[in-house]
């Protein structure tokens, strides 16, 4: 109810702003065809400040979104769950995964942490930003889906796992290593520095929770277990999306978000319960 009261004012500067833009836009017309030009650019200073402002009401709106109502969906769904939407997985330890895509932006955010068994799962954008022959600036965005991250004691070795066999940077560097479990060979690219290490970790109780998440709704998902952490990277879209005028786009938005949340940090969750013990 809250919210609704809060969208509804927020509807309603949105409106406000658009009928003031039509307003002046029919003004900015007169004046073209009447010959005033003074008045016409004086018009068309005012028009930009009102489109900023309605940028403006709209991301605010979505600060309110992320901040109020998220932010309190996820500690009534978990007590152990914080969320952040400015913070993030930093760039260095995303590098130390060694994924295939060159980049020069990386942008990182929506940072949910299970604080109890210390599991990290955030939103993450790449962007290859180039120039062209002109000296004009571009930028294209190379990957865009979500990143976790969670430690697990004595991995002793670098396993590499994706769903494509060039996923790893300097892949023909490692050894690949296949399975008796046929669907997980199908499913993932196993590449790694100590094969009997990666063979002891990577038991059939764990393949099949690997094979598990890349057969449910993760796309391209890329599996690394390394430095004493594993971190799962796959696309997924962008998560707690807000939507000032559809409401049913909101809810559907968080009842996936909170989905895939539920789903990755049990199976997360599991792997690291079965490589410990093992150890």
């Amino acid at each position: 109810k809250n919210n609704q009261s809060i969208r509804a004012n927020y509807q309603r500067k949105i409106l406000e702003y658009l009928a003031l833009e039509v307003i002046i836009l029919a003004l900015l017309i007169i004046s073209l065809r009447t010959g005033h030009e003074i008045v016409a650019f004086i018009l068309f200073i005012v028009l930009l400040v009102v489109l900023y402002f309605m940028s403006y009401t709209d991301s605010e709106y979505s600060s309110i979104f992320k901040k109020g109502i998220i932010t309190k969906i996820i500690n009534e769904y978990n007590a152990n769950l914080t969320y952040n939407p400015a913070g993030g997985i930093e760039k260095k330890e995303y590098r130390l995964c060694r994924f295939q895509e060159y980049f020069n932006i990386y942008h990182s955010e929506d940072l949910i942490t299970d604080t109890q068994r210390n599991i990290k799962i955030c939103d993450i954008c790449l962007e290859r930003e180039h120039r062209d022959s002109d000296g004009d600036t571009h930028s294209e965005i190379v990957y865009r889906g979500s990143f976790a991250t969670m430690p697990i004691k004595d991995i002793h070795c670098q396993i590499f796992l994706g769903s494509y066999e060039n996923s790893v940077f300097g892949y023909n560097t490692f050894q690949k290593i296949t399975f008796e479990n046929e669907d997980f060979n199908k499913l993932l690219t196993a590449f790694t520095d100590n094969e009997m290490r990666a063979y002891q970790i990577l038991t059939p109780d764990v393949m099949q929770k690997l094979v598990e998440l890349s057969k449910s709704s993760y796309d391209a998902l890329d599996v690394r277990l390394l430095n004493d952490k594993m971190y799962i990277r796959f696309l997924s879209g962008d998560g707690f999306v807000p939507s000032l005028f559809s409401e049913d786009v909101e809810k559907e938005s968080i009842k996936k978000s909170i989905a895939i949340l539920e789903h990755l940090m049990n199976v997360m969750g599991e792997i690291q319960k079965m490589i410990e013990s093992k150890d």
